[in-house]
């Protein structure tokens, strides 16, 4: 508008001085330019809309968030980032490193707890920059990549601190090749050791030294108190070694097409060190049993807590057939006394009973597989068997008990490892991500996928294709119900419904359909509450028709 103003007065003096008329004059205006004429009729429409907005509230956008970004990238870098303090606590690290033992374990920890807040911080900065300022990608992945490789760097000189100070419990080559033996893949190549040499380290001196130095480094972990609860066991156990040294042995002879001397000396040693543990398994039973025996409030309490045979029945069928009441104990209604007390005597029962060093499943595999090598690989004149073929089933077998043992290993432990491990460990890090991969998304052409052993159980084994099926029907009663709350917040019922919904999509895939039916189940239950007193417009049955579809078809596949 302005310019324009601006331009007509221009034109309006250059006429009065050229003709000594203005504009506005008709024989002077009739025979001017269009834009001329059509001037006085954009600036009346732009007045009468500048009046308009005027009588209008203007919208005002916020700060530029860009400001912010370059005050939170000065505070860091004067803070946490600051050259000064970088190097102050890298030196420390350096020096720690190279003290021989100097310096007592107390000042190594509370370094190592600096360094470990130190990682804290700027991964909440990363995680900020990531959140609030995504729109500067072209600032913020470098500087991020930047912080990745400064956290990188003395996590590994960190990394080198802790070893050190726990170098006189635990070796880190004995952990190392632990690590090595479990979690290396392929295991036939020119610079990978063979099937054969896997299980012969899991044997050996320095696998056992290594266990038992994990043992003693959790103990110092806790403080001197032994480790309570049946929480997963943070390292492998004697049982978890002895299981996958046989699954190796087994696939060297399927490999190889033969048990040769070596291979049978191997496998004698193995199943004699698995008696041997079973042995004193029993032993320790026999005798626990014994002195439970010998004390009176054992012998009351077992008396008091006897089953009959009808009950022993139930909780076998229980086992086989589970209900999963425990996942939802604290939605639903409360127990009465009496079950609250039996419930805490069966917890207490299962408390003192012992975990098996080793489990009746593994028993079971020792069987099969002794089974299977001595009768397909035994060699006479009156006795000739084929020989079974090295199918992908065997090795996926042995590589997901492996996996699984090395993973809570190297979980716990990676700061006592070294570095050069993580070339040696990349393949199996691929086959399992192919593995989840072909198993989560139903690759079913495929041969790596994890498979249950047997015919399917539907109370026991997983089913992927399946589950992924229920992800869509809760998101959708999910956002009805977050929109419900919006019109009537800190309802009850609407609150349950979302913490029910929640527990189920916190459930692994890997969980049986029995568990999420139960959970959905449950869900429709507790919607009912909502519905009965709902009018049309805010009924969740549209929703509601889709769980019961579900739930139909599940117990329709439980048949």
């Amino acid at each position: 508008l302005c310019q324009l103003q601006c331009e007509w007065k221009t034109r309006n003096l250059l006429s009065h001085l050229q003709t000594g008329r203005d504009l506005e004059d008709e024989i002077i205006i009739s025979h001017s330019h269009p834009h001329i004429r059509l001037l006085p009729q954009r600036i009346s429409e732009l007045e009468s809309v500048v009046h308009s907005l005027s009588k209008k509230q203007a919208f005002r956008p916020q700060l530029p968030s860009y400001e912010s970004l370059v005050q939170e990238i000065h505070h860091y870098v004067t803070s946490i980032a600051k050259v000064t303090a970088v190097q102050d606590l890298l030196m420390r690290l350096l020096q720690a490193l190279h003290t021989d033992g100097a310096r007592s374990a107390q000042v190594l920890q509370n370094l190592l707890k600096e360094e470990a807040s130190w990682q804290q911080s700027h991964h909440q900065f990363r995680k900020r920059l990531v959140e609030e300022y995504a729109l500067y990608p072209d600032t913020v992945t470098p500087l991020q990549a930047s912080i990745l490789q400064l956290q990188h760097g003395m996590r590994l000189v960190a990394s080198e601190v802790h070893a050190s100070l726990h170098s006189n419990v635990i070796r880190a080559e004995n952990l190392g090749a632990l690590a090595m033996a479990v979690l290396a893949f392929p295991s036939v190549g020119p610079s990978f050791p063979t099937y054969h040499a896997h299980a012969d380290a899991l044997c050996t001196v320095n696998s056992a030294e290594a266990l038992q130095g994990l043992g003693k480094l959790m103990v110092k972990r806790l403080g001197g108190k032994e480790r309570e609860g049946k929480g997963q066991q943070p390292y492998p156990t004697r049982e978890q070694l002895l299981m996958n040294a046989l699954l190796y042995l087994r696939s060297h002879v399927l490999y190889k097409g033969e048990l040769d001397q070596r291979a049978l000396l191997l496998f004698r040693h193995l199943c004699q060190e698995i008696i041997n543990e079973w042995d004193e398994q029993e032993r320790i039973a026999q005798e626990k049993a014994e002195q439970e025996n010998s004390l009176y409030r054992y012998r009351s309490r077992s008396c008091r807590s006897a089953l009959s045979e009808e009950e022993e029945e139930e909780l076998e069928l229980r086992k086989l057939f589970p209900l999963h009441e425990k996942d939802f104990a604290d939605i639903l209604i409360e127990q009465t006394l009496e079950e609250k007390k039996g419930a805490s005597d069966g917890q207490e029962e299962e408390e003192a009973t012992d975990p098996a060093l080793l489990s009746q499943s593994s028993m079971q595999a020792v069987m099969e597989i002794h089974q299977q090598l001595c009768l397909s690989f035994a060699r006479s004149l009156w006795y000739q068997q084929t020989v079974p073929p090295h199918e992908a089933k065997h090795y996926l077998s042995l590589f997901l008990s492996c996996y699984q043992t090395g993973a809570s290993l190297v979980t716990h432990f990676y700061p006592l490892m070294g570095v050069e491990l993580n070339d040696q460990l990349l393949g199996s890090q691929l086959l399992a991500c192919t593995l989840s991969y072909n198993t989560l998304c139903g690759e079913a052409t495929s041969d790596l996928m994890m498979k249950p052993d047997g015919p399917y159980d539907f109370y026991q084994h997983p089913n992927v294709a399946e589950a992924r099926q229920c992800q869509p029907v809760l998101q959708g009663l999910s956002e009805a119900v977050s929109q419900l709350l919006e019109e009537w917040p800190e309802h009850p019922v609407l609150q349950q419904l979302l913490v029910v919904m929640d527990r189920i999509r916190g459930f692994p895939l890997s969980s049986p359909i029995s568990k999420l039916l139960n959970g959905l189940e449950i869900l429709l239950a507790k919607a009912q509450d909502w519905e009965e007193n709902a009018s049309r417009a805010l009924s969740l049955r549209k929703h509601l028709d889709l769980v019961s579809q579900m739930i139909i078809r599940w117990r329709k596949l439980e048949l």
